[in-house]
């Protein structure tokens, strides 16, 4: 009892502190293995799952016009008369200006002509509508162009105006034009695929 009692009351022992900092050590080290082995049991879910997750995230962004022009592409039209424009309709590998990518004219469900562009080596690769499609004869006239957050959807970084304009050969397997605005202008082709 004595003894214990002497135990109690006794003055504690300092530390040593080249002991208590090579313990301080061995719990560090303790404490960061667990971390590692986390980490690499986490990535191998971690990235498909960004993937996957990305995608079906993404797949509803698309405007509301992009799923209007890809609906009226799929649609076989009003009626069984074929489109004063037939020849035309189909699509294109295009080049504009070193930017390559497809060209779709379709005719709408009113009757009217309709064109998409999707360029496949600029801005976010994006399907864009054109506008005010007209084919006159062996000719087609269009626009292209962007304005406000259309234009940080297709990859634009400025809002721009391009009008279009080309001839279709005679054998209906190339288009071949010019285009002019926005900040640069030249000679476009394009090339039918079916």
């Amino acid at each position: 009892m004595i003894r214990w009692i002497q135990e109690k009351f006794a003055r504690k022992r300092e530390p040593d502190l080249f002991e208590y900092a090579a313990g301080q050590m061995r719990q560090d080290e303790r404490q960061e293995k667990p971390k590692h082995k986390w980490f690499f049991l986490i990535l191998p879910v971690v990235i498909p799952a960004s993937f996957f997750g990305g995608y079906f995230v993404g797949k509803d962004n698309s405007c509301e016009e992009e799923r209007a022009t890809i609906g009226a592409m799929t649609d076989s039209g009003n009626s069984g008369e074929p489109a004063p424009f037939q020849y035309f309709i189909g699509t294109y590998r295009v080049d504009v200006s070193g930017h390559k990518g497809l060209l779709y004219i379709y005719s709408l469900p009113g009757g009217s002509p309709g064109a998409t562009i999707h360029f496949q080596n600029w801005g976010k690769h994006v399907p864009e509508p054109l506008g005010n499609v007209v084919i006159q004869g062996n000719r087609i006239y269009f626009l292209r162009s962007c304005s406000g957050r259309r234009c940080a959807e297709i990859g634009a970084t400025a809002a721009f105006r391009q009008e279009y304009t080309g001839e279709l050969s005679p054998d209906g397997t190339l288009l071949n034009g010019q285009y002019s605005g926005g900040q640069s202008g030249s000679g476009w082709v394009a090339t039918r695929v079916r």
